[in-house]
Parts: C-alpha cells; sequence; structure tokens
C-alpha cells in the first residue's frame, strides 16, 4: 500500500514534495488526464473493469521546485499490488495560472 504520512519515492523525482490530499485536483483536468493515465495502464496489465480510484488508492505529491505534480496509484490485479506513478510537468502559464488561484504553493505546507 502507499505511504499516505510520509510520501513515496517517485522516479528521480527526489525530494522536497509536499503531500496533498487527493481532494485537492480531484475537479480539475490534471487529475481526470492522471486517472484516464493509470486506468490505461492498470488494464493494459489485466485489470477487471471497471477501474474506480478512491483516496487509499492514489498518493498525490507536488514538487513545487520543479513545477511537477505526481499522481501515484496502487491497484491489485491478479492477486499482485501494482503502482503506476503519472507524472505531470506543469508549463510557465498553467503554473502562474495555479498560483493565482491559490492552488499551487511557493514553498508552503510540510515539506518532505
Amino acid at each position: 500500500m502507499l505511504d499516505h504520512e510520509n510520501g513515496e519515492e517517485i522516479g528521480d523525482l527526489g525530494r522536497p514534495f509536499i503531500k496533498v490530499p487527493l481532494a485537492k485536483w480531484a475537479d480539475t483536468n490534471l487529475w481526470r488526464q492522471a486517472s484516464d493515465r493509470a486506468r490505461a495502464s492498470f488494464q493494459a496489465k489485466g485489470a477487471m473493469l471497471p477501474i474506480v480510484f478512491n483516496a487509499q488508492d492514489v498518493l498525490v505529491q507536488e514538487y513545487p521546485t520543479r513545477n511537477t505534480i505526481a499522481f501515484l496509484f496502487c491497484r491489485r490485479v491478479a492477486g499482485e499490488m501494482l503502482y503506476v506513478p503519472v507524472v505531470l510537468r506543469l508549463p510557465p502559464e498553467t503554473v502562474v495560472e495555479l498560483r493565482l488561484a491559490g492552488r499551487w504553493p511557493y514553498h508552503s505546507g510540510t515539506v518532505h
């Protein structure tokens, strides 16, 4: 399972990162992009449909110094726990829009 308390090392992103609740991004196109990619990946690995994610299945980490958000999905497929990272690198104009909307940190919050 995912470490919702301390976060996870995702690919080569390293630290620092800020863990955030899925609810922060659940109403955005970023979430839709990430969950669509994860569904396709799990389906390709044999997951039964429908593939629905809940907050325990997804870890969300923001990397403000890299203008990146990472979603780490987990799901049991054929008895094996599989993990699918979806890393979204945000273009500068998106970062500006998110900051103006109060959705992207400058470096606030608990950094791991």
